[in-house]
């Protein structure tokens, strides 16, 4: 193994402190704008009201849906030929969504179960593919459902910065899988690549664009992953739409279909820690731009956040006694 050199590591340390830091300041600031002139009291008063045993079912929604996206990852694993069951998967998945929230990046978990399941002897290569169409599955209906919601909400339609970047986000989208679809396409994408070849990294890249193209020969695949992937969206939404009547917010559930899955794609900017600030002031801002009062969209947000962060829990135990076991084991 090639050690780092000392003086070219202090500068890349320094660089990703830096970048830590402007991270925390965003996150800071954003909760900051999120928070003002919120009246405490009043928002104790509502909870107290609407009883917290009434979260629960939010609650198990949230989980039921991360069930599901565990087995839709395992999915596209079992048909890479990756030897590994759906139960050995799923504690690693919910390690991963742990890391998801309190990573600087919300992508980090990702990288957290990959790498768990590379320590186990699993190809990176088809790891990495899976992820990466996971991912993009996910984010493709989160992008029709913004679009949809958009057109369906005369409200939004004031913000067409909203209407330019969901677009642009879908044409990279569609341009990745025409690339995976097209045989030429593929094959111009693959002889570019294969000339940079002598380089670790881009054989790594090359396996995993041959596994997603092999998943694009299997329809029957693809349209599982993409009902699941419709499934967990609406799963999403419908916990937004019971916490908001809870509190009171009587907005139509169109309008939900534009909301959360913006806020969530806003979320995926890599300038807060794990979507924390972004997620929660899209949400604000939106929710108040169909008509919903500031300060019970404030409250949804938090409470939305109390139901993420409950759900991903079981994922630093998991992560806390897999560790111990590790050390027990050396």
């Amino acid at each position: 193994m090639i050690a780092m050199n000392p003086d070219m590591a202090t500068p890349h340390r320094l660089k990703a402190f830096t970048v830590l830091l402007l991270k925390i300041g965003v996150t800071a600031g954003l909760l900051g704008w999120v928070l003002r002139n919120v009246d405490f009291s009043n928002t104790v008063g509502v909870l107290k009201q609407i009883g917290f045993y009434w979260l629960i079912i939010p609650l198990l929604l949230q989980c039921s849906g991360y069930g599901l996206a565990c087995y839709r990852w395992w999915l596209l694993l079992r048909y890479a030929r990756a030897n590994v069951s759906y139960f050995q998967v799923k504690p690693i998945y919910y390690i991963g969504l742990f890391f998801n929230q309190f990573l600087p990046t919300g992508y980090g978990g990702d990288l957290v179960r990959t790498y768990s399941l590379y320590k186990q002897g699993l190809d990176l290569g088809t790891l990495l593919g899976s992820a990466i169409m996971d991912r993009l599955f996910g984010f493709l209906v989160v992008i029709l459902a913004a679009i949809t919601g958009l057109f369906l909400n005369q409200s939004l339609y004031g913000h067409g910065y909203l209407f330019i970047a969901v677009h642009v986000l879908l044409a990279f989208i569609i341009l990745f899988f025409v690339l995976l679809f097209w045989s030429r396409g593929y094959a111009l994408l693959h002889r570019l690549l294969a000339h940079l070849s002598r380089f670790h990294a881009i054989q790594v890249v090359i396996r995993v664009l041959e596994l997603c193209r092999h998943y694009s020969r299997s329809s029957k695949l693809l349209v599982q992953v993409l009902a699941l992937s419709f499934i967990l969206m609406l799963i999403d939404i419908g916990i937004f739409v019971f916490i908001g009547r809870l509190l009171g917010i009587n907005v139509p559930v169109m309008a939900y279909m534009a909301v959360i899955p913006i806020s969530f794609l806003a979320a995926c900017l890599p300038v807060s820690l794990g979507g924390l600030g972004v997620r929660e002031s899209a949400l604000v801002l939106l929710f108040v731009s169909v008509g919903a009062g500031r300060q019970a969209a404030v409250l949804l947000s938090f409470l939305y956040l109390f139901i993420l962060w409950s759900s991903v829990a079981p994922g630093a135990l998991i992560f806390i006694l897999q560790r111990k076991e590790m050390i027990k084991s050396q």
